[in-house]
């Protein structure tokens, strides 16, 4: 089927057009996608982006731009990911640069998972009224914003039935769509998912997610109004989780295989669907000893590297970013820890290097507390790497069930990760995992799968879990 023409919306050069005797830009490769009826992006809103994203005092004019699909930025579950390319000139130097962008719309397999647990909304939020906060504060305290996260470009969302900007302001025109615009992460990559984390990767990591939490302090102490604008959207699991009740996990099953039984009747017990809806109740509660803003979703597909090659052609990572902030809220950083190291990193790099990792991570809280004009002692007085170690192995018994459902998707067998992937709903779901389990008795489970859960059964009884 041929895309629109070149005379459609979106495709054309915009109305600035070109400079008296200067040819018009080229079209761009006509996208099924590329119509404004299906996108809703306009001339007017692609040089608001130009505005949002450029420096204050540049010049740019725009000259077109181009949505398009792109088949790179990850599987997609819950948004549909699209990208826009605005070509504009820059007045003063007379020169034409191309802005590239990630533009997301709720959608997917699991919308509606999406509206219950208010995912997308909350992702707007934390971009602009949460990021872009504390940058700016850093930039007026002439410090360099550390913070790994995409630049904001635009955001838009539906609340209560409501279309409102990134900043809580209704629109005029309710006809609009929901939309977030961010930086496209051109230079950034996804690492191997089932190889991990390298300690070159974590050495990055672990600072990047101290900043981030050491910024959530700061938000509930400091900043009420904007963490009780994050607070509203309030963060559950899914209707139909019940379901799973009878059902001890696939991951128990394959343990049993093994001749595990004792390990996956422990294993069992931390995954009970009773016990898991106590500890998520607990992890995002404001009733802990210590409180800060918990990424909730940071595993392999949700952080990007930057490498650069040293002279022997050696890639190594440099700078970090992450992405789906939809899982953001308040709550226990061992959360973070344990859901990202148990599904991103592996059990020996764990096993050895724990205490260098957390040692990584306390000093970057307290450098970014420093930054942000807090005193360390005052307002984080618990932190130290003994604490941090304790409240790791507390969050290694409470949280392991979800780090599972991570690491049984990561190592599945082709066919498992189709059949937990295809539904539309919790009860799809939940059938998948039954047929998992039936699988994975009889031996059906991956061989690398296998291999990782017996280092997670390492790492329960090195904490005394098991």
């Amino acid at each position: 089927m041929d895309g629109p023409s070149a005379k459609e919306p979106g495709t054309q050069p915009a109305q600035d057009g070109p400079a008296e005797g200067e040819p018009a830009p080229p079209s761009a490769i006509p996208s099924v996608d590329d119509v404004p009826q299906q996108h809703s992006i306009t001339d007017e809103l692609a040089r608001l982006f130009l505005k949002n994203f450029l420096p204050a005092d540049s010049q740019a004019v725009l000259k077109s731009y181009r949505y398009r699909p792109i088949a790179s930025l990850g599987e997609g579950y819950t948004t549909v990911r699209k990208v826009l390319e605005v070509t504009y000139r820059d007045e003063s130097s007379g020169k034409e640069d191309v802005l590239v962008m990630v533009v997301k719309v709720p959608s997917g397999n699991f919308v509606g998972v999406v509206r219950e647990m208010g995912l997308y909304e909350r992702e707007v939020i934390m971009y602009c009224q949460v990021i872009e906060h504390f940058r700016h504060i850093l930039s007026q305290r002439g410090k360099q914003a550390l913070l790994p996260f995409p630049r904001y470009v635009y955001g838009r969302m539906t609340v209560a039935g409501e279309v409102r900007d990134g900043r809580d302001q209704p629109l005029e025109d309710q006809t609009q769509t929901e939309m977030l615009v961010i930086e496209l992460l051109q230079d950034f990559q996804v690492i191997d998912k089932k190889v991990g984390m390298g300690l070159e990767h974590l050495k990055l990591l672990m600072p990047a997610l101290a900043r981030f939490h050491s910024v959530g302090l700061v938000l509930r102490q400091r900043h009420s109004e904007r963490a009780d604008r994050l607070r509203q959207v309030v963060g559950k699991l899914p209707e139909g989780l019940d379901d799973l009740s009878a059902e001890r996990s696939p991951c128990c099953a394959a343990l049993e295989y093994m001749g595990l039984q004792k390990e996956a009747d422990v294993l069992a017990k931390f995954c009970h669907v009773d016990y898991v809806k106590e500890t998520y109740k607990n992890a995002f509660s404001e009733d802990l000893d210590v409180v800060t803003l918990v990424h909730g979703d940071l595993w392999s597909s949700n952080m990007m590297f930057r490498y650069e090659t040293d002279a022997d052609g050696t890639n190594h990572p440099v700078e970090v970013r992450f992405v789906d902030l939809q899982m953001c809220q308040f709550g226990d950083l061992a959360y973070d820890l344990v859901y990202c190291l148990i599904s991103s990193s592996r059990r020996e790099t764990r096993r050895d290097h724990l205490r260098q990792m957390l040692t990584w991570y306390e000093e970057a809280f307290r450098s970014q507390l420093l930054e942000l004009g807090e005193d360390p002692e005052q307002v984080a007085p618990w932190l130290s790497v003994d604490w941090l170690i304790a409240r790791y192995s507390n969050g290694l018994a409470q949280y392991i069930s979800f780090a599972l459902n991570v690491v049984q998707l990561l190592f599945s067998s082709d066919e498992d990760r189709n059949d937990l992937l295809g539904g539309t709903n919790m009860g799809d779901f939940v059938k998948a995992m039954q047929r998992l389990r039936e699988r994975w008795q009889e031996g059906k489970c991956a061989p690398a799968l296998q291999e990782r859960l017996l280092g997670i059964v390492e790492d329960m009884k090195e904490f005394g879990h098991m």
